[in-house]
């Protein structure tokens, strides 16, 4: 299923969200991800992609309300300085203690200490995240070894290749996204150590400099 622009959201009111992978444009590549709790699915976005089932993935919100019901921010990351970091193609990791909610294994291991969250303002993702009831996991549209996914076209063929497999799965086009083709900076944060930069995105630097806004 295909969903032209914002203007055909509606006609998934009375779909079973919770059911179905998701194919959505990213401000860095085309991503793929599903509901949180349903894990056929998350096991089938790993063969889609040809990667083990128990990698861990990040979870993407559509605002920093969604957010903060799953996650104890520390103190000095106030509202302003998360809304404009997350606006940077920018993940952020933190503590599993400092989860609120319970991040099922099979999307997070037990093995991994962190949990890596991104959140982008867009309405198809805030009536996405709404209408399941919480966060859906991401990751790069792509076979494994294969480029990340820039282009509409581009992800458009490979959806296509997908409905083979399964035809539970809902594709964001015309969103008016553009993706920069880069990926996003992902930094690790630890209450009492220093932030980390697990991966140098292209604008790395400007969240260096959001970093230093951070009281001491």
């Amino acid at each position: 299923m295909i969903i032209r622009g914002q203007e055909e959201l509606a006609s998934l009111a009375d779909i079973a969200l919770g059911d179905y992978i998701f194919i959505y444009p990213t401000d860095t590549v085309w991503g793929i991800g599903a509901p949180l709790e349903n894990q056929k699915l998350h096991e089938l976005v790993a063969k889609i992609k040809g990667t083990e089932a128990t990698k861990s993935l990040s979870l993407l919100f559509s605002s920093l309300s969604q957010i903060k019901m799953w996650m104890n921010f520390p103190k000095r990351m106030n509202d302003r300085w998360l809304n404009n970091f997350f606006t940077m193609e920018s993940t952020l990791a933190l503590p599993r203690s400092q989860v609120i909610q319970s991040v099922p294994l099979f999307v997070v291991p037990s093995d991994s200490k962190y949990v890596a969250m991104r959140m982008l303002a867009y309405p198809f993702l805030d009536f996405l995240t709404i209408s399941i009831g919480g966060p859906i996991t991401t990751t790069s549209l792509n076979k494994t070894g294969w480029q990340a996914m820039v282009l509409e076209n581009d992800a458009i063929k490979f959806y296509n290749e997908i409905l083979k497999i399964t035809d539970k799965i809902i594709f964001f086009a015309g969103m008016g996204i553009i993706s920069s083709g880069q990926s996003s900076s992902i930094l690790c944060f630890e209450e009492g150590k220093e932030i980390k930069f697990w991966r140098e995105g292209q604008r790395a630097a400007e969240i260096a400099k959001h970093l230093q806004l951070l009281p001491t």
